[in-house]
């Protein structure tokens, strides 16, 4: 970390885990293990020091957001205090989810009667409800990387979700504030966080990415993997609308065979489609508090 606050990165290194880590969860735990030793090799080797504690981002299909509301009601006025506050998050964290853990707790308001509070700690109240938004994920999913972590001899400083932690980094508090969507098209997964007055208000992850694209190249050309994510880097488009210079380019593909950029085009075009739909399916209902739009 630099005086400013701002970082510095001093080295990088990643390991293709295609084979042992699938839509962000793990697969194979011995495997992952081996490849969180060599990635932290290459980085110990590139700082000429050595690795013990790691910051692990968590994410993955299983992670969701599902909202909870617990109420209380009072034999006379009571004015509402901070350790009343802690016992409605404690009663929150108590609930059970089939197979599943809270991540994280994110408070969201208050409720009296027909008034909502972003902060009730003060207020003299009869009855109230307490709404809050749970992060939950299978019960596997921190579990298991803490087992690959420990398992390469690695200590775990802290695991962070990484959309929240994606959240805090890019978006404005301007943002945040007026509501926005927050899209990361990942490789695997597309994961989607609406925000709205200055909180998460929903994530969700849809088990389709990058990856797919390349698959879908890989089958509809009759091409290796390898070749496919060649031919995406290099031609693909998104979206192939008023691209006209695509129409008469021809592409050599292996074993002398040959394809046409604009089917190359459309057939990324037809999943991104697809993928945006299901991005769109998931904010639609909160399009009208998006001020900001989609980030």
């Amino acid at each position: 970390r630099m005086p400013d606050g701002t970082m510095q990165v001093l080295a990088f290194a990643e390991e293709n885990a295609a084979n042992c880590i699938r839509k962000g969860i793990i697969d194979n735990i011995d495997k992952t293990t081996q490849a969180i030793s060599r990635v932290l090799g290459q980085i110990g080797l590139q700082l000429g020091q050595t690795i013990s504690r790691l910051y692990v981002g968590l994410s993955g299909q299983s992670l969701h957001t599902v909202q909870n509301r617990i109420q209380r009601s009072f034999s006379e006025k009571t004015q509402i205090s901070n350790s009343l506050i802690d016992q409605l998050m404690d009663t929150n964290r108590g609930v059970v989810y089939t197979a599943s853990e809270i991540l994280e707790v994110i408070p969201q308001e208050y409720k009296v009667g027909n008034r909502i509070y972003p902060d009730i700690v003060g207020v003299q109240v009869e009855q109230m409800e307490a709404h809050f938004l749970n992060v939950i994920a299978r019960n596997s999913l921190a579990e298991n990387i803490e087992k690959c972590v420990k398992g390469a001899g690695f200590e775990i400083a802290e695991l962070l979700i990484t959309p929240l932690a994606l959240g805090e980094s890019i978006l404005s508090a301007g943002e945040k504030r007026s509501g926005c969507a927050l899209v990361d098209l990942g490789a695997d997964t597309t994961t989607i966080s609406v925000y709205s007055n200055n909180m998460l208000r929903k994530l969700v992850v849809v088990p389709l990415g990058a990856n797919n694209v390349t698959m879908d190249i890989a089958n509809c050309l009759n091409t290796e993997m390898d070749e496919a994510e060649a031919l995406k880097l290099k031609y693909g488009r998104a979206w192939l609308e008023n691209y006209d210079t695509a129409q008469n380019n021809i592409l050599q593909l292996s074993h002398g065979r040959e394809s046409s950029e604009s089917h190359l085009c459309e057939i990324i075009e037809a999943r991104y489609e697809e993928i945006l739909q299901n991005v769109w399916a998931q904010i639609e209902n909160e399009s009208d508090k998006l001020t900001s739009g989609i980030v």
